[in-house]
C-alpha cells in the first residue's frame, strides 16, 4: 500500500519542483532571524508586539505554501535515488543557516550538553547545580526547567558531551552541532526508505517540511528516532525482522518514547504467535490490567528523576494544569478544569484518554499481526491516530517518526497523514502573534485556534475519504444469480 502519486511526464520537473521548496526556504529564513529562539529564551520582554508579528505570520504561511508544493512536486517525479539525496542535502544545508526559532527545547539540549561535556556533570542533576549562576546558557532556560535534569537517555547523553567538548561557550556552535546531528539523520533515513522502496519514497522523507522546520531548523531531538524506524523499515523489506527490531530497540538509547515503536513491534511478533489461542477482548481486557500495573511501577519509581518525568508526561498531576495542547482531550478537560473547577475530574478524563490509547496501540498490533497489509501500514495508520485523538500535548515534532511512514501508509490514511504533517506546523500561526499574550481570553484563543488549525483539516480529509470509500463500496452492482 504505497500513497505516492504516479509519475509526472514533464522536462526536468525537479527544477521547478526545487525552486519551490528554495523559496520556501528562504522565507523561513527571515522567520527564523526574527524569532532566533537565542534573542528571547524564556522571556517575553524582548518579543515582538502583536502588529508586528502580522508581516511574519504572512511569510510564513507562503513557507509553508512553497515548501508543500515543492513536496508535493518531489513525490511525484521520477529521478535516481542518487539526485534526490544530492537535491535534499543542498537544501538541508541552506536551512542550516537559519538558528532554531519558536522553540526553546534546544537551548535545554545546549545546557545539558554544557553541564555534560564542558563541566562534566551529570546530566540526570537538576541544570541550575551543574552550571555556574549566570551562565549564558542557564539564563535563556524557562524558570522550571533549570529545577530539572535532561529526560533523554544515555545515548541523547553521549551525543550532548560530545557537543559540549566541541562547542565551548559559544552557544551558537552547540545549537548548530545538534541542528547537523538532526539534518544527517534526515538524510540518512531518507537514504534508508530510498534503499528499501526507491527515490520517490525518499523524496517524501527528505522533502516533507516537517523534518526539514522541526529537524534541520529547529534540531528536535525526535528527529533522531526517524532514523532507527527508517532502518526497521529497510530490514524488514529485506525480510530481516530480528535486525529491524533491533534498529528499533536503539531508539530507547534517545528517548522514552522510543518504546512506542519497538513496543508496537513486539506486540505484533508476540500477536501473530498467540493469534489462534486468543480473541481481541482478551487482549484488551490483560491492557486494562496491563495499564494499571504499569501506572502502579511508575508510582513506585517516581522518585528516579527519569521514571519521575515519564509518570508527570503519562498521567500528569491532579492538583497542577493539565498538560495538554493542541488536542481534542484539550476541550473537556479545559472546561471541567477552568470552567467548572473540577481538576480532579478533568485529570480522570486524561487517564481515561491514556487508557484508551494503550487499548488503540493494542488493537492495531493484533491487527497488524493477522491482516494482510503490512507491518509498517499498520503501525504507520496506529501512530498516526494514537497523536491524532490520544496524545495530550501534540507538538508538531513528535510527527517525525509519521513522515518515515508515509511511503508505506495504508491509502485510507495516507492523504490524512500528509495533511496532518502541514496542518500540525500551521499552529506557528497562532504561536507567533499570542505567544507572550497571557490573558486568559488569549490563551484560550490561543489554545482553540491551535486545536482548530491542527486537527481539523486531517479530520475532515479521513471523513472525506471514508465516506467516498463507502459510497464507491455501495455503487458496486451486486451479481445477478444465472
Amino acid at each position: 500500500m504505497n500513497g505516492i502519486s504516479p509519475t509526472e511526464n514533464t522536462t526536468r520537473p525537479e527544477i521547478g519542483a526545487f525552486v519551490l521548496s528554495l523559496f520556501g526556504v528562504i522565507c523561513l529564513l527571515v522567520v527564523a532571524f526574527h524569532f532566533d529562539v537565542t534573542q528571547f529564551g524564556d522571556s517575553c520582554a524582548a518579543w515582538p508586539t502583536l502588529e508586528n508579528s502580522y508581516g511574519f505570520m504572512v511569510i510564513y504561511l507562503s513557507a509553508l505554501f512553497f515548501l508543500t508544493l515543492g513536496w508535493i512536486r518531489f513525490s511525484k517525479i521520477d529521478l535516481s535515488l542518487c539526485r534526490v539525496l544530492i537535491l535534499g542535502a543542498i537544501l538541508h544545508a541552506i536551512a542550516l543557516v537559519a538558528p532554531p526559532f519558536l522553540s526553546i527545547d534546544p537551548l535545554n539540549y545546549a545546557a545539558t550538553a554544557r553541564a555534560v561535556g564542558h563541566f562534566h556533570h551529570s546530566a540526570f542533576a537538576p541544570i541550575r547545580e551543574a552550571l555556574p549562576p549566570g551562565d549564558q546558557f542557564l539564563a535563556l532556560m524557562r524558570t522550571q526547567d533549570r529545577w530539572l535534569g535532561t529526560g533523554y537517555l544515555h545515548g541523547f547523553v553521549a551525543i550532548a558531551a560530545l557537543v559540549g567538548k566541541l562547542g565551548g561557550d559559544r552557544l551558537w556552535l552547540y545549537l548548530r552541532l545538534f541542528q547537523a546531528v538532526a539534518a544527517l539523520s534526515i538524510g540518512l533515513s531518507a537514504a534508508a526508505i530510498g534503499r528499501a522502496r526507491g527515490a520517490r519514497a525518499a523524496a517524501v522523507v527528505l522533502f516533507c517540511p516537517l523534518p526539514l522546520i522541526e529537524g534541520t531548523m529547529n534540531a528536535h531531538n525526535d528527529a533522531w528516532l526517524m532514523l532507527p524506524l527508517a532502518l526497521c523499515a529497510l530490514s524488514l523489506e529485506r525480510r530481516r525482522p530480528g535486525l529491524g527490531f533491533l534498529a528499533l530497540l536503539s531508539g530507547l538509547l534517545i528517548k522514552a518514547t522510543g518504546v512506542l515503536s519497538a513496543g508496537f513491534f513486539a506486540f505484533t511478533a508476540i500477536f501473530r504467535r498467540l493469534r489462534p489461542h486468543l480473541n481481541i477482548y482478551r487482549v484488551l481486557l490483560v491492557g486494562i490490567g496491563g495499564f494499571f500495573v504499569l501506572g502502579l511501577a511508575l508510582f513506585a519509581l517516581r522518585h528516579n528523576p527519569i521514571w519521575w518525568r515519564l509518570l508527570w508526561q503519562v498521567v500528569g498531576d491532579p492538583d497542577a494544569l493539565p498538560r495538554c495542547t493542541r488536542s481534542l482531550e484539550c476541550v473537556p478537560r479545559a472546561v471541567l478544569h477552568f470552567g467548572l473547577h473540577r481538576p480532579m475530574i478533568a485529570w480522570v478524563v486524561g487517564l481515561v484518554f491514556r487508557l484508551a490509547s494503550a487499548l488503540w496501540l493494542l488493537y492495531a498490533a493484533w491487527r497488524a499481526a493477522g491482516d494482510g497489509e503490512p507491518f509498517l501500514a499498520w503501525f504507520g495508520t496506529a501512530l498516526f491516530v494514537f497523536l491524532l485523538f490520544f496524545q495530550a500535548a501534540l507538538f508538531p515534532w513528535y510527527l517525525m517518526s509519521v513522515v518515515v511512514l508515509l511511503p508505506f501508509a495504508s491509502d485510507r490514511f495516507a492523504l490524512a497523514m500528509r495533511v496532518f504533517c502541514i496542518s500540525s506546523l500551521s499552529c506557528y500561526l497562532v504561536r507567533m502573534p499570542l505567544n507572550c499574550e497571557n490573558s486568559m481570553l488569549f490563551v484560550a484563543t490561543k489554545e482553540f485556534l491551535e486545536i482548530l488549525i491542527t486537527q481539523v483539516p486531517p479530520l475532515y480529509v479521513l471523513a472525506s475519504v471514508w465516506r467516498n470509500q463507502r459510497k464507491s463500496l455501495t455503487s458496486v452492482p451486486l451479481a445477478t444469480p444465472p
